[in-house]
């Protein structure tokens, strides 16, 4: 099962695990995927949920954790990377939550 749609190297597994990787290190945390099908009325869907726990080395600030999810196919994207990148997108918006009401902030 081969991609229609090329990525910039022609290696799309690589390059998820690169954004990934980048994605892990530069918000100190580590991602966990689920997918699973679903049959929804519109039909079966791809549905896709991705945790990040905070890799901090405190125990208690590593409990903090956020959720994401996101279903393939959606009107905003149609190929596995782009549901990646929506999964990272929902992540980062969730984790710059978590920092402001760290700070005392109510939204990002």
């Amino acid at each position: 099962m081969g991609s229609r749609q090329a990525l910039s190297n022609g290696n799309e597994v690589e390059e998820l695990t690169d954004l990934l990787r980048g994605f892990e290190q530069i918000n100190s945390v580590v991602i966990k995927l689920e997918l699973q099908l679903e049959d929804r009325p519109t039909g079966r869907v791809l549905a896709a949920t991705a945790v990040a726990s905070n890799n901090h080395a405190e125990l208690a600030v590593r409990a903090r954790w956020v959720l994401a999810c996101a279903v393939l196919p959606a009107q905003e994207y149609t190929s596995l990377a782009g549901l990646l990148t929506s999964l990272l997108y929902r992540l980062d918006f969730e984790i710059g939550e978590e920092e402001m009401k760290s700070i005392g902030q109510k939204r990002a």
